[in-house]
């Protein structure tokens, strides 16, 4: 029975890999921090499930090639892209009410044009950051799709209902 015992415990630890309970908590973490309007709080729960959370910037979001080998399941990947996507979007919005208040503050011409450049900067970066994690978000969710079975018996209705379940 100790080998049964072993054999279940081995199915256990590949289920935690497929699917870490650590990460959907952080991403369930992120999206309560997002609620709440705390987006540095959430790109910290997020930065945490895959990479260290020192550091964890919404408008800096790890890509999905620094933490991709850490999950097995696409499903999981695919959500912890979107969200860190999501969130560096969001946090673009955020800044460009605070750079418009710097740069109303700002007491000369010169202190405005670097103000807005660094903004812009800023903003590009994110914009960058943002646009693979969302395409690889897509891809992933497609790959997951397409390998099982049961996703593929669902209707186009059914798919959206369960994104945006998630």
């Amino acid at each position: 029975d100790l080998e049964a015992l072993a054999d279940g415990s081995d199915m256990i630890r590949q289920g935690l890999q497929a699917m870490p309970v650590v990460i959907l908590l952080r991403q369930l973490l992120c999206d309560f921090r997002i609620a709440t309007g705390d987006l540095k709080g959430a790109a910290t729960a997020l930065a945490g499930a895959v990479a260290t959370e020192s550091g964890a910037d919404p408008l800096r979001p790890p890509l999905l090639i620094g933490w991709e080998d850490s999950l097995s399941c696409n499903y999981l990947k695919a959500q912890q892209c979107f969200r860190l996507g999501w969130l560096a979007l969001l946090a673009v919005g955020e800044s460009r009410a605070a750079a418009q208040v710097a740069k109303d503050e700002a007491y000369t011409e010169e202190l405005k044009r670097r103000r807005e450049a660094q903004y812009a900067e800023l903003i590009r970066g994110a914009l960058l950051s943002a646009r693979p994690l969302l395409r690889d978000a897509g891809r992933l969710y497609k790959a997951e799709l397409e390998s099982s079975p049961k996703m593929n018996l669902l209707d186009k209705e059914e798919e959206w209902q369960l994104a945006l379940e998630c």
